[in-house]
């Protein structure tokens, strides 16, 4: 059998008035996780569903080989080269708040620049869903299909806010009486 210390005895009884909160502690730290692992299967999809739509666009290879003079063909290129830098921006933005929320929902110290970058990483969803909602964006698919997908992109950015806020607090509440 471990040895436990004193405090982890304590803690361990079902007594123990702090243990409710442990356990939502671990709750939302699962929670986190559960969330930052769902944000990043996303960021994936976004980068694949962006390189397929450009791969699979039969008008636009048409265009590139046919149509398109050298000055125009490296302006494409030029354009290709910017949408993979911006979706690797983007990608970027999924990883670090994915690992950010992994590393708090283990209980490791972490600071709050995930929490900052889920929370515009939600606002760009809300404003991406209201253009898309007014037809600002110019969306030539179906718009059902996109305003779904940032609904999804959102909800997980508020659930990983949510979580992570309260992971924080309730870590900082059992600290304290913890010490006292």
């Amino acid at each position: 059998m471990l040895h436990m210390t004193e405090t982890e005895q304590i803690f361990s009884s079902d007594l123990h008035p702090a243990n409710g909160a442990w356990s939502e502690l671990r709750k939302y730290r699962k929670d986190l996780t559960v969330a930052g692992n769902a944000l990043l299967w996303f960021g994936v999809w976004s980068v694949i569903k962006t390189y397929l739509t450009v791969m699979l666009n039969e008008d636009l290879a048409k265009l590139i080989t046919e149509q398109l003079n050298p000055a125009q063909l490296n302006e494409a290129y030029a354009m290709l080269q910017a949408m993979t830098i911006l979706t690797g921006v983007v990608f970027l933005v999924h990883f670090l708040i994915y690992r950010g929320s992994q590393k708090e929902g283990h209980g490791q110290k972490t600071g709050p620049f995930y929490l900052v970058l889920a929370f515009v990483f939600f606002a760009a969803c809300l404003i991406s869903i209201i253009l898309t909602l007014f037809h600002v964006t110019g969306i030539q698919e179906n718009p059902v299909v996109s305003i779904l997908l940032d609904v999804t992109t959102a909800g997980i950015s508020a659930d990983i806010l949510f979580n992570g806020i309260h992971c924080r607090r309730l870590a900082q509440k059992l600290k304290t009486e913890e010490s006292i």
